[in-house]
C-alpha cells in the first residue's frame, strides 16, 4: 500500500486543472470512483468513505474553537494546533458519513492506495 496526496490523487484521476472544474462535476466524479481509504497529514487514523468537495477556502470557514475560547478559521486553526499552514485553495474536503460538518484542507488528507 503507497499514500499519495489528495491533490495529487485528484490530478492523476480528473485533469491537473481540476481546480478550474465547477464542484458539482468534482463531486460526481469523486462518487464514480468509490469509497476511498483516508489518512491524515496532521493526525492519526484512517477512515473508508466517499470525499465530497466543498466551495470554501481553510481561509473563509470560521468556528468556535473552546479550547482557545474564542473564533478561529480553519487556517489558523491548523497553523496554530499542529504547525502547518493549508495550501491556499478554494475547495476543502468533506469525508461523508464520517464526522458531519467536519471539513478539512485538501493537503491535509492522503488517499491510501493498494
Amino acid at each position: 500500500m503507497y499514500t499519495q496526496t489528495l491533490i495529487d490523487f485528484l490530478r492523476e484521476r480528473m485533469d491537473r486543472l481540476f481546480l478550474t472544474w465547477p464542484v458539482d462535476i468534482l463531486n460526481s466524479r469523486l462518487r464514480r470512483l468509490g469509497k476511498q481509504r483516508v489518512s491524515f497529514n496532521h493526525r492519526g487514523g484512517e477512515e473508508h468513505c466517499f470525499l465530497r468537495l466543498h466551495t470554501i477556502s481553510p481561509r473563509f470557514m470560521w468556528f468556535y474553537w473552546e479550547e482557545e475560547q474564542r473564533f478561529v478559521c480553519v487556517t489558523d486553526y491548523m497553523q496554530i494546533k499542529y504547525g502547518r499552514r493549508p495550501v491556499d485553495c478554494a475547495l476543502m474536503v468533506e469525508l461523508v458519513g464520517v464526522r458531519p460538518g467536519e471539513l478539512l484542507p485538501l493537503d491535509f488528507v492522503n488517499i491510501n492506495l493498494v
